[in-house]
């Protein structure tokens, strides 16, 4: 009899380290994935900030490296934590796990420690019921094992993505920060495309990105803008966080840096003078400013300084220029210009006779998004400008 319960016992010794093992190779494969494909720019920027630029960051030997120390840590976190009942493998995953928060996380909030406490309290009471727990006569089947840990696993893991930093505009700041200093422009701009969510640092690094690539007034309404022409301007210490030389943003408008306060005084004073002096980007950075801030008027004024033929019907615009001049001269009774472009004074009508088909601005504002929300004139009609703060 005795025989046969030390041969259970040590059966399920082994099955217990294996389950030890098979749960620390999972949550390996998963800190390597999510390091490597999730948090890579923001492992990137941590690194250049903390080496001042002098280490670069490997995405795969980082991950792996990194994902290396975690399975060392879920070694030694396994061996004190022995003996651990059938079902508990999954525990000696969690202090990695917490690592790898703190990791991703930064900068830290009040959300990301609540996260990390609640957790931390959960697994010490798993721990601890788990220690306590009453030996069964009957040892558990090796799927019942299995079974348990993987669930427990996956629950630690959830939270790890909960808790860890995966805001799709932060995600997508770094991202575009990263591929501008490589000078892959083209790639910079697909970046988070076909998503909604913004900050004021990616709307003005996509304003750069197009403005390399001579596209800043063609497709700038492409893309969500929500902060006015505050929207344009990279403050020093964001493009700092970002790992992003912001001396090469100013240079290009040929102005001082801006360091936060009203954007339109600055885009009406440095940036105007060096538009007037003919810098080419500061010229459409104050133009698109104007749009951005729905000042028609003053925008119709200031385009003949810089596109003299803007009279000629045959005159050749960047398309938010064009679009902008078609409604000014359709809401202005004695305008400035006899411009006109007969295809988008078409669109423009057949925007106006859609919006009339709704009734409430709501209804109208999503009846005529799916066709012209990357318009100008459906951002003079319905978008909202908010004032983000200058540290956001």
């Amino acid at each position: 009899m005795k025989n046969v319960f030390r041969r259970n016992t040590s059966r399920q010794e082994v099955t217990t380290r294996k389950a030890d093992l098979l749960m620390s190779l999972l949550f390996a494969l998963f800190a390597f994935l999510y390091l490597y494909f999730m948090q890579s720019d923001y492992l990137a920027v941590i690194l250049t900030t903390i080496t001042d630029g002098v280490l670069g960051y490997a995405p795969f030997s980082c991950a792996l490296i990194i994902t290396l120390l975690l399975v060392l840590v879920c070694t030694v976190t396994a061996r004190l934590l022995r003996p651990l009942p059938d079902g508990a493998s999954a525990l000696v995953v969690f202090p990695s796990a917490l690592l790898l928060i703190l990791l991703t996380a930064v900068p830290y909030r009040t959300s990301t420690w609540v996260g990390i406490g609640a957790a931390t309290l959960a697994w010490g009471i798993c721990l601890a019921v788990a220690k306590h727990k009453v030996p069964r006569c009957t040892p558990p089947s090796w799927i019942q094992i299995y079974s348990k840990n993987l669930l427990g696993l996956c629950a630690i893991c959830v939270c790890t993505g909960l808790i860890g930093n995966t805001n799709d505009a932060r995600h997508f700041e770094l991202r575009v920060a990263r591929l501008l200093v490589e000078e892959q422009t083209e790639r910079a701009l697909t970046i988070g495309e076909k998503s909604l969510a913004t900050s004021p640092r990616l709307t003005a690094l996509r304003a750069l990105a197009l403005d390399r690539e001579g596209k800043l007034a063609d497709r700038l309404f492409r893309y969500p803008q929500v902060y006015g022409c505050r929207g344009l301007l990279l403050l020093p210490a964001d493009a700092s966080a970002l790992g992003f030389p912001v001396h090469e943003f100013y240079r290009r408008l040929s102005a001082h840096d801006y360091l936060g306060g009203d954007a339109r005084k600055y885009f009406d004073g440095p940036v105007r003078q060096a538009a007037l002096q003919g810098n080419l980007s500061a010229r459409n950075y104050r133009l698109c400013a104007l749009l951005l801030e729905k000042d028609l008027d003053r925008f119709a004024h200031e385009l003949r300084l810089y596109y003299p033929a803007t009279d000629s019907l045959s005159a050749a615009l960047p398309t938010a220029y064009s679009e902008a001049l078609t409604l000014y001269r359709q809401t202005r009774t004695k305008p400035l210009y006899l411009y006109e472009d007969p295809v988008v004074t078409t669109n423009y009508k057949d925007f106006e006779a859609l919006r009339q088909q709704a009734g409430t601005q709501t209804e109208r504002r999503n009846l005529t998004y799916k066709d012209y929300g990357h318009t100008y004139w459906w951002y003079y009609f319905y978008g909202e400008i908010t004032s983000p703060a200058d540290n956001e």
